[in-house]
C-alpha cells in the first residue's frame, strides 16, 4: 500500500492543505516545530480509515478530504465533500463503500503528549475487536486500527523470542545486539482463566498455559514455544494477537519477563530504557504486525531514544520499503539520518493565522545551499518555518549558548523581544548567506534578521561584508542588520562577562592540559577550551552577571521597532 496524495481540508488546524506524496515510494517524514500541525495530520489520516473501515457513523469525519493509494497493483481515490463519498470519481453509498480495497490495517506508534488519538480511534476498535474475538465472530488477524502502546512491550518481546534465530537473522540481530538480550530465563503469566468463558483463541492458549487453572505459572520460552505449536498458530502475528487479546479481556492480568542480558546480567523485562522499549515497538510493528499492504504510523518515534541510536529507526523503516511509512519528527539526528536528500521530506509551518501550511522544498535546497550545509534539516526548518519577529545568526556555538542564557535571565526586562538564535561555525560564513537572503525569493517581509559579530578585526570586517550593516534609526527594504558586540573597545562574546569569569574558565582549561608541542598550538588549544568552559559555566552564574548584555538587547529592540 502506497499513497500518493492527501488533501485535508477543515481539520483543526488545517484550513486547506495538499499533499503530493507520489514520488516518495511509501516514506513520507512530516518535520516542523511544535505546533505546526504534525498530529493533527496523523490524526486526520486515521480518521479517513477509520470512517472507511467502519459503519459507525461515530467515526465520519468533520472535515473534507480526498486520499489517493495504490494497493494490490490498483489506483484508488477516495473523495469526501460534505455528506458525499466518491471512488475514483464516482458517487457510492455506504454499502459499496464497504467493498473497497483498503489497507490491510493501520498501525500506530505514538509519542504525542495527549491520548486523543488512542481514545477517539484505536480504543473503539480494539473493544470492539476483543468482543468479537471471545464471542467467536471475529478472526484473530483482523484488528484494522492497530496502537502500540506499553501494555504491550512484553508481549512484543517475547513474540520476537519464540522465532527461530537460525532463520530470522535480523530478528536475533535485533534482540542480541540492538537490545543487548541474550534470551529470555522465565515468563511468569498471571491469569484469571475463569474470567473467559466462551472458547475463544485467548481462552485456548490461557487453558494450555494453565491447564490445572493456576493464576500464576511460569514458562521457559521452549516450554511456551511448545505450547503454541500444539495450539496450531501458524504465525507469530497470531500469537501476539491472541496474547493481546487475552491482556484486553483480562484473562492475562500480567506477563512479567526475566531477562539475560549479553553479559550475563539478569534482569526484568521491565527495566529496559524507554529508547529500547520505543525501538521494540517499532520493530515489532514492522517485522511481526504490519506487511505490505499496511499503513504505518509513527509520531516522533525517536523520542526518549539516545542522540547515538536515532539512526536505527531509518534502518528499520529501510529495511520493510514495500509499505506506507509516515513518520513525524522535529530531531535533528532523525531528520539527518533520513535526509540525504528532500525526496521523502514535507516541511511544515503555522502561517500568521495559525493554519498548518508547507514549506516549499526549493526554499530548503536555498537555505541548504547559502549555508554551505552548515545548519541540517532541522535547523533549515526550523528557520524557515520561525514566527518569532527576530532571527539572530551568531558566529559560533557558544556565541547562541552565551545570548540565549542572556535573555533568559534578562527577559523580564524584555517582554517585548523574542527571537530564534542560529549559529554558523565562524564569523566569514555570514556575510555569503545575509546576501543570499537579499537577493532570494523567500519573503521575510513579517520578521526582522540580524547578524551579530564579535567586536573584533575579524568580526567588523564580516559585517561590513554584508552590506546591511545596522545605522540608528535607520530601515532597510530587506529586513536585515548586521551589527557587532556593543563593547567599549575590541572584544568577542567571553568580553560580555566580568573579566574573572574568563580567568577562572581559563585557568580550568590550563590545568586539563599538559604542555606538549608547538607554544602556539598549545595556546590556540586553551583559548578554544576556555571559552567552551566559560560557556558551560553560564547557567551558574547570577543574574547580574549578565547585564553587560542589556545594550545588545536594547539595539534588538531599537531594531524591531523598525519592523
Amino acid at each position: 500500500m502506497k499513497l500518493q496524495r492527501l488533501h485535508i481540508k477543515g481539520f483543526r488546524n488545517i484550513d486547506d492543505l495538499d499533499f503530493d506524496l507520489s514520488n516518495q515510494n511509501g516514506l513520507s517524514v512530516l518535520i516542523g516545530n511544535n505546533g505546526s500541525g504534525k498530529s493533527n495530520i496523523l490524526e486526520a489520516i486515521v480518521a479517513i480509515f477509520a470512517s472507511l473501515y467502519s459503519k459507525s457513523k461515530r467515526f465520519t469525519p468533520s472535515f473534507d478530504y480526498e486520499v489517493e493509494y495504490t494497493i494490490q497493483e490498483t489506483y484508488i481515490k477516495v473523495t469526501k465533500l460534505g455528506e458525499k463519498i466518491s471512488v475514483n470519481d464516482t458517487e457510492v453509498s455506504k454499502k459499496e463503500l464497504s467493498k473497497l480495497l483498503l489497507p490491510k490495517n493501520v498501525i500506530a506508534c505514538y509519542s504525542g503528549e495527549t491520548l486523543r488519538l488512542q481514545e477517539t480511534y484505536f480504543k473503539p476498535f480494539r473493544r470492539h475487536y476483543v468482543h468479537d474475538i471471545i464471542r467467536n465472530k471475529s478472526e484473530l488477524n483482523s484488528l484494522k486500527l492497530l496502537f502500540i502502546n506499553k501494555d504491550m512491550w512484553d508481549i512484543s518481546l517475547l513474540v520476537l523470542f519464540l522465532h527461530d534465530f537460525d532463520v530470522f537473522k535480523e530478528i536475533e540481530d535485533f534482540c542480541h545486539n540492538v537490545l543487548n538480550i541474550k534470551r529470555i530465563t522465565s515468563i511468569n503469566f498471571e491469569l484469571a482463566p475463569k474470567h473467559l468463558t466462551k472458547t475463544n483463541a485467548a481462552k485456548q492458549l490461557i487453558d494450555a498455559i494453565s491447564p490445572n487453572g493456576d493464576k500464576s505459572v511460569v514458562k521457559t520460552v521452549e516450554e511456551f514455544s511448545n505450547i503454541i505449536d500444539r495450539l496450531g498458530m501458524t504465525s507469530m502475528k497470531e500469537v501476539f494477537m491472541a496474547l493481546y487479546v487475552g491482556l484486553y479481556s483480562h484473562g492475562i492480568k500480567s506477563i512479567d519477563i526475566e531477562l539475560e542480558s549479553q553479559n550475563g546480567k539478569i534482569f526484568k523485562a521491565n527495566l529496559l530504557s524507554e529508547g529500547e522499549k520505543k525501538l521494540l515497538s517499532v520493530f515489532t510493528m514492522l517485522e511481526v504486525l504490519g506487511d505490505e499492504s499496511s499503513l504505518m504510523i509513527y509520531d516522533e518515534p525517536d523520542s526518549q531514544i539516545h542522540i547515538s541510536r536515532k539512526s536505527e529507526i531509518k534502518k528499520l523503516v529501510e529495511r520493510y520499503d514495500n509499505r506506507q511509512h509516515i513518520i513525524t519528527t522535529h530531531s535533528p539526528t532523525l531528520a539527518s539520518a533520513f535526509f540525504d536528500s528532500s525526496e521523502h521530506l514535507n516541511c511544515l509551518t503555522k502561517n500568521t493565522n495559525g493554519f498548518t501550511e508547507k514549506i516549499d522544498k526549493d526554499k530548503y535546497a536555498l537555505i541548504a545551499e547559502l549555508t554551505d550545509n552548515i545548519w541540517n534539516v532541522s535547523d533549515q526548518s526550523t528557520f524557515l518555518a520561525s514566527n518569532k519577529p527576530i532571527t539572530l545568526l551568531v558566529e559560533g556555538k557558544t556565541d547562541k549558548i552565551h545570548i540565549e542564557e542572556a535573555f533568559r535571565r534578562l527577559r523580564g526586562d524584555y517582554p517585548e523581544l523574542d527571537f530564534d538564535v542560529f549559529h554558523f561555525g565562524g564569523a566569514t560564513n555570514i556575510p555569503q548567506f545575509t546576501t543570499g537572503l537579499k537577493t532570494c525569493e523567500i519573503d521575510f517581509s513579517n520578521r526582522i534578521i540580524i547578524a551579530v559579530f564579535d567586536n573584533d578585526k575579524e568580526g567588523r570586517d564580516c559585517c561590513n561584508q554584508t552590506q546591511v550593516k545596522y545605522t540608528k534609526g535607520k530601515k532597510n527594504k530587506y529586513g536585515l542588520y548586521a551589527l557587532t558586540l556593543p563593547l567599549k573597545s575590541d572584544g568577542t562574546i567571553e568580553n560580555m562577562y566580568d573579566q574573572s569569569k574568563y580567568d577562572t574558565a581559563f585557568k580550568t582549561a590550563v590545568a586539563r592540559n599538559a604542555f606538549s608541542g608547538i607554544v602556539s598550538e598549545y595556546a590556540e588549544i586553551i583559548t578554544k577550551q576556555a571559552k567552551i568552559e566559560l560557556s558551560n559555566n553560564v547557567q551558574e552564574f547570577a543574574d547580574n552577571d549578565f547585564d553587560k548584555f542589556k545594550p545588545l538587547f536594547d539595539l534588538i529592540k531599537e531594531i524591531k521597532q523598525l519592523l
